[in-house]
């Protein structure tokens, strides 16, 4: 009964200090943010995705796309393509029609779909999801025809990804397996790769230099690279990455050599390619499991990283052995560029704004949905 009640008080400790730190957030939002805008979501969302798109309006804003995978009470599955609505950078953010009861994000189409979304990628006009059923689908949002359904994967999975190209998708699947199908018609069954007997594959990504390449990690706590020139299916590296499972991995969009990977202790290593006996470096400042890493597009050494930890941080490697100190004195990480504490539940996925430098979207397990770019002050330092 003690032991019952010194944990309850544990508990109260920790919901405390989490409000705390978020009310501290909160006061100092203006600062931080050129941006910031929150959502309310009818229900959580696993995934978000910009598309392309920019549009330029006359009244003072400019509108871009982006999906989300939403299941509603009734157990019904959309995949909601929104219009986020953002200050024009003619105006700067200063003026225009942001009054009150303007609606950022606004919906512009959804799309009923078999099953639980766990996934989203888009390549142009074309939609790949991965349901809940065990199924990838194929959207082309462009007409209104019935997505294509490709089969393989005997279960559920959360991995998925496009071939730079467009021609080849990848889904990485809780049955052990990556299945990799072509798009163009020019294979019309899969193939199929093995990540190890009984053992989940968390996420699975083509290199983005180098579509014969794949990554996948895995419940076993490894990263798997597999070649589509090799007669086998079985990875031609198999590495212990992470003394916990490795939940996320990103390819370097602009360093063919890079590769991040992150796990479920929290920890973030960078790997090159050429020299895998050691990491890079080690990226500490999580509490909990990554959720996902993504390399940002727009500069080459800035990337991202989500946890259950609720947060989202930003990191600049090439701070990496740099001095760093808080006004306060304290010590820390010189890489970590920037801390996002608004979200009130795990993170659980983000996506970089194609068309602004320092802006992500991301979503949690609360229901929130938060499109928001950092003061351009803290990552151009005088």
């Amino acid at each position: 009964m003690e032991e019952r009640e010194e944990k309850d008080h544990n508990e109260h400790e920790i919901l405390s200090e989490s409000e705390q730190e978020f009310q501290t957030w909160k006061k100092s939002a203006p600062i931080l943010y050129d941006t910031l805008i929150t959502h309310t979501l009818e229900a959580p969302t696993f995934c978000v995705e910009f598309l392309d798109d920019l549009q330029e309006h006359e009244e003072g804003y400019r509108s871009q796309l982006a999906m989300i995978g939403l299941s509603t009470s009734d157990s019904e599955h959309w995949l909601k393509l929104m219009n986020l609505r953002l200050p024009s950078e003619k105006i700067n953010g200063k003026e225009g029609p942001f009054k009150a009861g303007f609606n950022c994000f606004e919906l512009n189409r959804k799309i009923s779909h078999p099953g639980a979304i766990n996934a989203i990628r888009h390549h142009g006009q074309n939609v790949a999801t991965f349901s809940s059923e065990g199924k990838v689908f194929l959207f082309n949002l462009s007409n209104q025809d019935a997505p294509i359904a490709f089969t393989g994967p005997k279960e559920e999975g959360f991995g998925l990804d496009w071939e730079p190209e467009g021609n080849r998708l990848l889904a990485g699947s809780n049955d052990s397996h990556l299945y990799v199908w072509s798009v163009d018609g020019s294979r019309t069954e899969p193939q199929v790769f093995e990540c190890g007997y009984g053992k989940l594959v968390y996420e699975c990504q083509f290199h983005k230099r180098n579509s014969s390449v794949l990554g996948a990690v895995v419940e076993d706590c490894s990263l798997n690279l597999f070649d589509l020139r090799r007669d086998s299916n079985q990875p031609f590296l198999k590495l212990t990455a992470h003394p916990r499972e490795v939940l996320a991995l990103d390819f370097s969009p602009s360093n063919e050599f890079l590769l991040l990977t992150g796990a479920a202790d929290g920890s973030i290593k960078l790997w090159d390619l050429r020299f895998l006996g050691e990491d890079l470096h080690e990226f500490s400042a999580h509490t909990e499991s990554i959720t996902r890493l993504r390399w940002c597009p727009n500069n080459e050494t800035l990337f991202a990283s989500a946890s259950a930890d609720k947060k989202v941080i930003m990191w600049d490697c090439a701070q990496i052995g740099e001095e760093n100190e808080t006004d306060a004195g304290e010590e820390m990480p010189s890489e970590l560029l920037f801390h996002h504490a608004g979200h009130r539940g795990p993170v659980t996925d983000f996506a970089w704004n194609p068309h602004t430098e320092l802006a992500i979207v991301s979503a949690d397990e609360e229901k929130y949905l938060q499109y928001w770019e950092i003061d351009n002050n803290i990552y151009y330092k005088s």
